[in-house]
Parts: C-alpha cells; sequence; structure tokens
C-alpha cells in the first residue's frame, strides 16, 4: 500500500469548513469493478459481496467485471501535520498486516475461494491440478475456516488448523499441501488488496518430508505373464492391460492414446495427452509433465496384438475410431471403467493384490532384472528428473550398495572396478 499527501484546496467547501486544505490519498492499487451500462456508476466487487447483475443505483445492467485502480481518501485536515499523522497511521497499519478496506476484508473466505481463487486458478493451472487445490480447500480448509471474514484468517487460526490436522493422524507431507494451498488463496487475497499481508508468513509450516516411503507393490515377471494368460482375449480392455505392462504407461496416458499415436505397425507409440479425472468429469490435458511427452518402443508380441485389435475395432464399429481403447460404441473408455475391470481380473487371476499403476512398477521391475540403465527407465517412464526414478526404484537395484563398497575398499591391492595407472 502506498500512501501520500495531496495539497489541493477540497471543492465541496460545504462539507470542508474554509482552512480544510489538506487531504490523504490512500493508493489501494487495481480492483474488480462492474460499470453500469445506464448511470455509468461503478460498483466494486469488495464493496458488495452478493452482487448480481442489477446496479445498486439504479437497476440496469450491469457491465463485465474488469480491474480499475482505487484510491481511498480522508478529508478534512486542517494542516500539513494532521495529514501527516493520518498518513502515518496507515503506513503503519500497512507495515503491521491491518486491512486498508473494511468492506474487503469482511468478505468470506469461503466467498473469496468461490469468487476470486477459483477462477483465477482457471486461468494457468491444468484441470487435474485445479481440482486437487479445490478438493483439499473444502475438504481440511473451509469447514473450520470458510465462514470466517479475511480479516479474521489469523495465523493462530492457522496454526490451530494444522495444528488439529496433525494430531488427526495426518501426514506431515499432507498438512504442508494443506498450507501451501491455503497460502495461495491468501497470496490471491493480498494481491487483489483484500488483505496488506498474507498471515501465513507467520505460520511455520511442517516440514513435508516423508520419513519412510511406502513399500512398492509389483509383480515379478513371471506373475504379469500369468495375469496376461488369465484375461479373455476377446476382452475390450485386454490389450491396454498388456499395453500397459510393455511400456509402463500411466493409466491417464492409456486411455488418452490415439492410433495416430501409434506407427502403422504398432511398434512405437508416442505419448501426447491424458484423459484423467477432474471434479468428478474426464478431461484431457496435455502429459504430465515436459519429459512426459516421449515416444516409447513396444514388443513384437505386443505390437501384434495391438495390430489384431485395431482391424478387430473397425470390424466391430464400422470404422477405425479415433482412441485406441473404447468401449462398444467407439468413445474412448472411462479411467475409472479400466481401473475397476483391472481390479476384478486380479481377483480372478488369484495373484496377490495389485492396482492398475502396479502394472508400471511391474514393468520397471521387469527392466532392473535385465540389467537396463536408470537414466533408459527415466526416459521411458517420461519422469521430469532422473532423481525421480532413482527416489522410487534406487533401492531395487540388485547389489548396488554392496558393488559401492566393493569398489570403494582401498584397503585391499586392487578395489574391484579400479584400473591400477601408473603414477609416471
Amino acid at each position: 500500500m502506498s500512501t501520500s499527501i495531496r495539497t489541493r484546496l477540497a471543492k465541496d467547501r460545504k462539507r470542508f469548513p474554509r482552512g480544510k486544505r489538506w487531504l490523504v490519498v490512500n493508493d489501494l492499487g487495481k480492483q474488480r469493478q462492474r460499470r453500469c451500462i445506464a448511470c455509468k456508476k461503478g460498483a466494486w466487487l469488495a464493496d458488495h459481496p452478493r452482487l448480481g447483475d442489477e446496479c445498486p443505483s439504479c437497476g440496469a445492467a450491469l457491465g463485465p467485471a474488469i480491474d480499475v485502480r482505487r484510491q481511498s481518501t480522508s478529508r478534512g485536515f486542517a494542516s500539513e501535520k494532521e495529514a501527516k499523522v493520518e498518513r502515518d497511521r496507515l503506513t503503519e497499519a500497512s507495515r503491521r498486516g491491518q486491512h486498508v478496506m473494511a468492506a474487503a476484508a469482511s468478505v468470506p473466505l469461503r466467498q473469496f475461494v468461490e469468487a476470486d481463487w477459483i477462477p483465477d486458478l482457471r486461468l494457468r493451472l491444468k484441470d487435474t491440478t485445479i481440482d486437487s487445490y479445490t478438493r483439499t480447500m473444502e475438504r481440511d480448509v473451509l469447514p473450520t475456516l470458510g465462514a470466517l471474514p479475511l480479516r479474521d484468517v489469523t495465523a493462530g487460526r492457522i496454526a490451530n488448523l494444522l495444528a488439529d490436522l496433525l494430531d488427526g493422524n495426518r501426514k506431515a507431507v499432507t498438512v504442508r499441501y494443506v498450507g501451501v494451498v491455503l497460502g495461495s488463496v491468501l497470496t490471491l487475497a493480498v494481491r487483489r488488496k483484500h488483505l496488506a499481508r498474507s498471515p501465513l508468513a507467520d505460520v511455520t509450516l511442517p516440514s513435508g518430508v516423508q520419513t519412510e516411503r511406502p513399500a512398492l507393490k509389483f509383480w515379478t515377471p513371471d506373475q504379469v505373464r500369468t495375469f496376461l494368460e488369465s484375461l479373455d482375449p476377446t476382452h475390450l480392455l485386454t490389450p491396454l492391460y498388456a499395453t500397459a505392462a510393455a511400456t509402463g504407461l500411466r493409466r491417464g496416458e492409456l486411455c488418452g492414446l490415439r492410433w495416430s499415436d501409434l506407427a502403422d505397425d504398432c511398434a512405437v507409440l508416442t505419448v501426447t495427452r491424458n484423459r484423467v479425472l477432474a471434479g468428478g468429469r474426464v478431461v484431457e490435458t496435455t502429459p504430465k509433465s515436459k519429459a512426459s511427452r516421449r515416444p516409447v518402443s513396444i514388443g513384437a508380441g505386443t505390437a501384434s496384438q495391438l495390430r489384431a485389435h485395431r482391424t478387430a475395432q473397425r470390424l466391430r464399429v464400422g470404422a477405425l475410431p479415433e482412441y485406441a481403447f473404447t468401449d462398444l460404441g467407439g468413445a474412448p473408455v472411462h479411467p475409472d471403467s479400466v481401473s475397476s475391470t483391472f481390479n476384478r481380473a486380479v481377483t480372478r487371476s488369484g495373484l496377490p493384490r495389485l492396482t492398475l499403476h502396479g502394472l508400471r512398477h511391474s514393468h520397471v521391475v521387469a527392466l532392473i532384472a535385465e540389467g537396463f540403465s536408470p537414466k533408459l527407465i527415466q526416459v521411458r517412464l517420461g519422469h521430469s528428473s532422473i532423481v525421480v526414478t532413482f527416489d522410487i526404484y534406487g533401492h531395487l537395484l540388485p547389489g548396488a550398495d554392496e558393488d559401492a563398497a566393493a569398489a570403494t575398499d582401498f584397503a585391499s591391492a586392487t578395489p574391484r572396478g579400479l584400473r591400477v595407472v601408473s603414477g609416471e
């Protein structure tokens, strides 16, 4: 917030007696306003939390919301000294994080989330990320803080909320995520001039360090073969599960795969999109990261199965559908249907329980067993960094620690893995 003193004569002499010539102008930055198409008066959204489509002054229709610079003015100071006192008061209020506009700060947190924050997210984030953020707010924040005005969402209340979540056996990494999401809301409130400072700045979030990663669940290569052999070869999703095991693709990548993404001989596919659930509906987005947009080679057996599936699909639908994996009518398969059908197939096979994502882990286990490098595994899986690959699968690398110990056993005459080089 910026404050300045202007030394001009007040126009309304009836309101301000002679001599009251000093005023303080408080610059509140840009705020949302809707202007009446008839009387041309502007209605500030911060002052009218329940503003509809009618002008509060004349009842005519309001135009769209726009960002307009707003200033508040304190008038009627008899001397420059009095005006400076008011300026200093406003400056100190800003420094201490007090709210510069009572009307703006009185907006309930829930209303600000729905009217400002969610629309702002839609401008810059994927639907899946928005869904995760909004579910976190609805589940963990709004039931406790949603009815409070923004000015009452204090550091103490936020700290108590996070402490209650930890006491409820929520993991520290989850509670930290709640704090980060709430921080996104409060940061926008500062940008929109509802708050002068985010109270989250005075709250220490949990470290979020995951002390123990859950054990990976996967099948051995023999168990994967047993599962694929147990499937009905005529089932629509059998080729999808074979492709998942052979490529390590994520569920959304499989559901978004189109025939145009595969080579004619089905020996190579290119991941170009995701079909995922967001807010209870299926949406198609770009891949998870830049590295996720990748080509993946397919083995001869799986490629042959895909070609047969393509022929059968064309005969069944009457024309080749756009998507590689569809229902009987040729519409892209629903992600939930892929998972539920897989779960039933696992139960029938008698194998240990495994999620569909477990096929991705099983794919990596097969690669590690054959001695493929972690870098190739990273590229094949579409991880954004090899650090991610090592973090998830590093403990599966066979004998890595023993090999490192042998290679650095300098007490031995010639440690394994070291080549003796003359010092000359």
